[in-house]
């Protein structure tokens, strides 16, 4: 068995600390008073008490004592005699005597008892001398100083105990004591002591402090104590799922967790939980099994059907496993579920597998025959049904249950359950006899039906699995159509984990075994796929040519889902060709018509294409807002960590970013690298913009490590689409420049040049272009300030540049409307062309700096009005340079970008300007109590929501984020604001709503 782990710091619990403090503060005061703790075993009652007497003793003595469970026969004034025994060198040998004698002999030798009784406690004018005997030595002791009694687990206090503190809490007056009692609020309570709480609420003599459960917050800590490191997030959060929050519970998981997740519980944790529920009578026993074979709540008809009690034995055993806070009941639902999932497990582990199978089995029958006895929706209770038809050990009826659960469940959006439900049916299939007949669909149709399951649910490797085992049990020949569908979507999935070259190769495959069968829906869907993985690689021209012939088989045959799907892939193709206003018209067409069609997969893809055309635009504020429809659309339909719903994370991220929103783009940053974390397309793109904003913000080494991250995700063909790769190598070369490096920013984009030739999106490349030239000129810049000779090399490299930059501008401007961001780029490249060939004039800065603050752009606009200072500077101007610079360094400021702040005060320095002198300037912000405490920009948006009373699923709900992901953070809000206490920090939260 292993040995417990057990954390040596003591975590959280500031606030409980602080009231026993202020209680003992009081009592030094000549204040005597009462503190109860209260909580459910485990919760940590004993350690804080603990911690509190052991820093007290040097302000008081301190006198321990406790109740023990004897059944029955504990001992009255038990625990005062364990406690007056301990401090017993503090009084007189005659003292202690007289003192101890009533409390250990509080009734007479057994003279004139019938033989077997139990003598009474103390009666009458005995039981008062007793009583007055204790209050008396106490004041004694207070004479000697200040003490505080500890009495531990009073929920076993026998009633002379009880009546004895009882007297003490009314009649100590005026002495420097504090009486501390504890007791489990989840155990049955004797009605004297339950009398007694009541008594002292009503009076107000005592405070009562109730420990809850640890947050998240609390529980990594205490996991970080015990491991001496910082836990995985993985491991602290199962550490709290499966504790919920209960330390002691906690500690003992951790011993076997860290090593073998999801292990069954440790002996030791198993036999403390199995205590209490074998004290049980045995139909209440048998009640807890029925809810363990149920694994989670079961309503009272459910109970009823599955044990066949009738009600008046049903209900007492119920209420028995009520009271000794085993069970609790949801009287909205009237149903029932374990205090502790803990609990829950260790009944189900104590069955034996006859009883299991027999427990599940009646469960099954019971739901078969009347579904509604079930609380939860329909797609809940069928897969519960499938569950419970497996573990009673009966394959064909949990295949057919599977199967019924997965449509459920996919229908309810809910794709990572339909998944697991008919991969479980897969696995099942070989084990019945007659598959097809209970399942009701075929082998083929269920591995789709799972692989649809699996990409909705961001498993893109599932996906791709299940096509291709698919693809090996269909004949091409007899089916060319269904065969061709299976390559669409394996095609489909490819693009989706960035795979484009294999994904052009299964849509030309799909194509072919079509042949010139008349079905123009599906020559349409295979086109547009085709044409919509053209158009991501820039070939637009012949993207546009498929689609248009895609959208007139669609609109012949009356179908308009294909339609959709066409329209969503042309908008862009209009839009890069030469109409941009086209293109966004028809891509609002597009969500209109796949939003009416329900075809999911489309409607992310739509509102990403849509937010796209809307960034190339120049209209950022209207992508951001397609890529929030989008998001809430994908939130709704529940494929948020499907590929194309997280392609609108990113989205938003990017142009958030360009828009100096810096803040909420690293939210959705934040979410984007948490979904696509394995692979694909979304985590390469989630880490490409993260590095973009550390780049921005000086954080050199982390933006490195996601580059290197998002390049090793691409390889597998992400590193084919141009809107990927220009951004990569265009990131490599920034941070190549801000580090001084000019080689690695010149092979960056040089590789980033050769990787965009043949697409015929020109703002790639111009992108390039700038960043190049711009290192060219600071490499230039040095080497006239180490008074070094001019290199041809440099000067044939930015004149290449600029050669490549002019041409591609020309391209560009060949479009009836040019792109204003092209116009800019194209600016730009000049601006610094002419830096690096050594002039300075400032009008060719003024000029793009005005053309990116049009374009909302103001980090972008912060770097030319430096440089348009900088040459201004150069002609000894100093008084015009002064508002150029200073409108840098306040964007730089806001934007926390660090390395361009640095630049811009060096030049401020070299020209004497004094930044912060300026009607443009404005005092820095008093820091908000967010601020203060230190909360994440996303934690923010929690806090805001947090203010307004919102639950964590509203809150997930309205962020686009899981329901646990909300509940993290609002743990750790909580925890920050309220050092543990919920009740106050929530009172803090909302006088925090204006943040």
């Amino acid at each position: 068995m292993r040995d417990r782990v057990v954390s040596a710091s003591f975590i959280g619990r500031q606030e409980e600390f602080a009231r026993l403090a202020d209680a003992l503060a009081a009592a030094l005061g000549g204040t005597p008073g009462g503190v109860f703790v209260c909580g459910e075993a485990g919760i940590g009652k004993t350690r804080l008490v603990r911690e509190f007497v052991g820093r007290a003793t040097g302000d008081a003595r301190v006198l321990v004592g406790g109740c023990a469970e004897l059944g029955g026969d504990e001992l009255p004034y038990g625990p005062f005699v364990e406690a007056f025994r301990e401090g017993a060198h503090e009084i007189a040998d005659g003292a202690v005597r007289d003192l101890l004698m009533p409390l250990e002999h509080p009734w007479p030798d057994g003279d004139g008892l019938a033989p077997g009784a139990r003598p009474p406690a103390v009666a009458g004018g005995a039981r008062a001398r007793a009583m007055d005997g204790v209050l008396g030595h106490v004041e004694q002791l207070c004479t000697a100083g200040p003490i505080v009694l500890v009495i531990e687990d009073l929920h076993w206090a026998d009633p002379a105990t009880v009546d004895l503190l009882g007297f003490l809490l009314r009649n100590m007056r005026r002495i420097p004591a504090l009486l501390i009692g504890t007791y489990r609020s989840d155990e049955p309570l004797g009605r004297p002591f339950r009398t007694l709480l009541v008594e002292l609420d009503r009076g107000r003599r005592t405070d009562r402090i109730e420990l809850e459960p640890f947050g998240y917050a609390e529980i990594a800590a205490l996991v970080c104590d015990i491991l001496g490191a910082a836990p995985s997030a993985g491991l602290a959060e199962r550490t709290l799922c499966r504790s919920e929050g209960n330390p002691f519970f906690a500690e003992e998981l951790l011993a076997v967790e860290r090593e073998a997740p999801g292990a069954p519980l440790p002996p030791r944790l198993r036999d403390v939980l199995m205590v209490r529920v074998e004290a049980l009578p045995d139909p209440a026993k048998n009640i807890l099994q029925v809810l363990a074979a149920g694994g989670s709540a079961m309503s009272h008809r459910l109970i009823e059907a599955a044990t066949g009690l009738p009600a008046e034995r049903l209900l007492p055993a119920l209420r028995e496993a009520a009271r000794h806070h085993i069970i609790v009941a949801d009287h909205g639902r009237n149903s029932y579920r374990f205090r502790h999932q803990l609990t829950c497990e260790a009944v189900y582990a104590d069955l034996l597998p006859g009883e299991r199978a027999a427990l599940h089995e009646a469960i099954a029958h019971a739901l078969e025959a009347d579904r509604w006895l079930a609380p939860g929706p329909a797609a809940t209770t069928a897969a519960e049904l499938a569950h419970h038809w497996l573990s009673a050990e009966r394959p064909a009826r949990a295949l057919g249950a599977a199967v019924t659960a997965g449509r459920a469940a996919a229908d309810a959006c809910a794709y990572m359950e339909a998944q697991r439900q008919l991969e479980r049916a897969l696995d099942l299939w070989e084990r019945v006899p007659e598959p097809q007949d209970s399942a009701g669909i075929s082998h083929q149709e269920l591995l789709v039906r799972a692989a649809d399951a699996a990409c909705l649910s961001g498993d893109l490797d599932g996906a791709l699995a299940l096509t291709q085992r698919a693809l090996t049990e269909t004949d091409a020949a007899s089916d060319p159509a269904r065969v061709g569908a299976l390559w669409d979507r394996l095609g489909r999935y490819r693009w989706a984990k960035g795979e484009t070259p294999g994904a052009l190769s299964a849509f030309g495959e799909a194509i072919r075994l079509l042949g010139e069968r008349p079905d123009p829906a599906l020559r349409a869907r295979f086109l547009t796929s085709q044409a919509a993985t053209m158009m991501v690689l820039g070939q637009f021209r012949e993207s546009r040519r498929r689609c248009e012939e895609a959208l007139e088989l669609a609109r012949a045959g009356g179908a308009r889902a294909e339609e959709g799907f066409a329209l969503t892939t042309l908008g862009v193709d209009l839009a890069m060709s030469d109409d941009v206003d086209a293109g966004i018209r028809c891509l609002n067409s597009a969500c209109a018509v796949v939003e009416e069609e329900g075809a999911i997969e489309d409607i992310s893809r739509a509102y990403a294409n849509l937010s796209y055309v809307y960034e190339i635009a120049g209209r950022l504020e209207d992508a951001v807002a397609a890529a929030r429809r989008g998001i809430e659309v994908a939130h709704r339909f529940g494929v948020e960590r499907a590929i194309l719903g997280g392609v609108l994370l990113t989205n938003a991220a990017s142009q958030l970013l360009q828009l100096g929103r810096w803040d909420e783009a690293e939210g959705y940053l934040h979410d984007a690298v948490g979904f696509g974390e394995a692979d694909g397309l979304l985590g390469a793109y989630g880490f490409l913009y993260r590095a973009e904003l550390r780049i921005g913000r000086g954080q050199w080494d982390d933006a490195a490590e996601d580059l290197a991250r998002a390049e090793e995700i691409a390889r597998g063909g992400a590193l084919d689409e141009p809107t990927f790769v220009a951004p990569l190598y265009g990131c490599w070369a920034e941070l190549a420049v801000w580090r001084d490096t000019y080689e690695e920013a010149d092979a960056a984009v040089a590789g980033g040049l050769a990787a965009v030739s043949q697409s015929e999106d020109h703002q790639l490349a111009l992108r390039l272009c700038a960043i190049g030239l711009r290192a060219v000129a600071d490499e230039q810049e040095r080497d006239r300030c180490r008074r070094l000779s001019r290199r041809p090399g440099l000067t044939t490299a930015g004149a290449r540049l600029f050669k490549t930059a002019k041409e591609l501008a020309g391209r560009a401007g060949k479009r009836t409307s040019p792109l204003p961001e092209a116009v800019a780029l194209a600016t730009l490249c000049e601006a610094e062309f002419r830096r690096m060939q050594g002039g300075s004039e400032s009008q060719p800065w003024a000029r793009v700096a005005g053309q990116w603050e049009e374009l909302r752009r103001p980090y972008a606009s912060a770097y030319v009005r430096f440089r348009e200072a900088e040459a201004l500077l150069d002609h000894r101007l100093p008084g015009r340079a002064a508002t150029p610079l200073r409108a840098a360094w306040q964007t730089a400021q806001k934007l926390a970008a660090e390395p361009l702040c640095r630049e811009i005060t060096a030049l401020a320095r070299r020209g004497r300007i004094d930044l912060t002198h300026s009607s443009l300037a404005t005092p820095a912000p008093e820091p908000t109590p967010a601020d203060r405490f230190g909360l994440t920009p996303r934690e923010r948006e929690v806090l805001t929501h947090l203010a307004e009373g919102r639950t964590n699923r509203q809150i997930a709900r309205a962020l686009f984020i899981e329901e646990k992901t909300a509940s993290v953070h609002v743990s750790n809000i909580l925890a920050k604001l309220g050092a543990g206490n919920r009740a106050e920090a929530a009172a803090v939260a909302h006088r925090l709503r204006m943040i």
